[in-house]
């Protein structure tokens, strides 16, 4: 059973969180109507560093259940996170310091890792990243550069695929990235099912008719 912990933290975006599960309940569907054993199904948990409830970036309160060092996860979802201005971001990136090193030891033990929007920058923190590709929201990618010089940065695809990571770009990319997940872990009748299904383009595949808009950004918000 393809276990997923989800990492739910504040000001994340709750569709996100709550949307990443959605798609994976969707995907159980259509292999119960493979036939495909109970072993194969996708299993889920919203978790955080203290198992308190994470208040969504709307307000919205989310159950969570404190990580448990010792266990280890199949796939690991990363949500995007409000971004409230350049220190108020930083502020909260400085603030992952415990959930970076558990990523990492996710990642050493096997685990997949998949990072959506700002939570891009989460991953980068750990390291994993450095000398491989990966790809974020193109308006933040001034601001991705100058942090994480190491990384591979990739603006155009809107998702990125290297060693068991996989980054997408701005928040609503979620929907294509997990469709990629469940292609990885149940193959890609399920995947393409689910697509149509919940009526995802998967065939939008960059970010390239956004980044003129960066000519008109200067410099970072406050």
């Amino acid at each position: 059973m393809p276990c997923a912990a989800i990492l739910t933290l504040d000001d994340c975006y709750a569709s996100t969180v709550a949307g990443f599960a959605d798609i994976l309940k969707v995907a159980n569907s259509h292999l119960r109507l493979a036939q495909v054993p109970a072993p194969a199904l996708f299993d889920w948990h919203f978790v955080s560093m203290s198992g308190d409830p994470a208040i969504a970036s709307n307000s919205l309160p989310l159950q969570t259940q404190k990580v448990d060092p010792r266990k280890h996860y199949d796939l690991v979802f990363v949500p995007s996170i409000y971004y409230g201005g350049y220190r108020q971001f930083e502020r909260l990136l400085g603030q992952q310091a415990e959930a970076c090193t558990w990523l990492a030891s996710q990642w050493d033990a096997g685990a997949w890792i998949a990072a959506n929007c700002t939570g891009t920058f989460i991953l980068a923190q750990t390291g994993l990243l450095n000398k491989r590709t990966a790809t974020t929201t193109w308006w933040l990618e001034r601001q991705f550069r100058v942090k994480f010089p190491e990384v591979d940065l990739q603006l155009q695809p809107v998702i990125t695929e290297m060693d068991r990571l996989i980054c997408a770009g701005a928040s609503a990319s979620y929907l294509i990235q997990t469709v990629r997940v469940i292609e990885r872990f149940a193959g890609p009748v399920i995947a393409s099912q689910c697509a149509k299904t919940m009526l995802i383009d998967v065939s939008q595949t960059s970010q390239i008719p956004y980044l003129p808009l960066l000519a008109k950004k200067n410099g970072y918000p406050d």
